[in-house]
């Protein structure tokens, strides 16, 4: 039970994460908590380092590259038609929401950010 702890906060309040990945549920819920909250949580190395971990618990984790991809849009003065790396983040993220079986909302978090 304990190792699903993270997925399972986020069902209960109706918000589940198509991961499986507990690890990563717990880093996509430290990096929004440190973002609403504008601080840097020492104990996962602030925002790059709960993303990086995000990442790399779930490579593939839809919600994980919609944050990404959001905070740099939001935090950056980047866009798309000047920065391909972004571009190509977008696309990459795309690509993996359309293999993905994931929620509706969350359909709607990836579309959100491509707009």
């Amino acid at each position: 039970m304990a190792t699903s702890y993270w997925l399972g906060a986020w069902r209960s309040e109706g918000l589940p994460l198509t991961t499986a990945s507990n690890d990563a549920a717990k880093m996509f819920d430290a990096t929004l908590t440190q973002y609403t909250g504008w601080y840097d949580d020492s104990s996962v190395n602030g925002i790059e380092g709960s993303v990086s971990k995000m990442l790399a618990a779930d490579p593939n984790f839809v919600m994980g590259h919609v944050i990404l991809c959001g905070l740099d849009l939001i935090s950056s003065g980047k866009g798309i038609h000047t920065d391909q790396e972004l571009k190509s983040s977008l696309v990459s993220l795309e690509g993996l929401a359309a293999r993905s079986n994931i929620t509706n909302r969350e359909r709607l978090h990836v579309k959100a950010v491509k707009e």
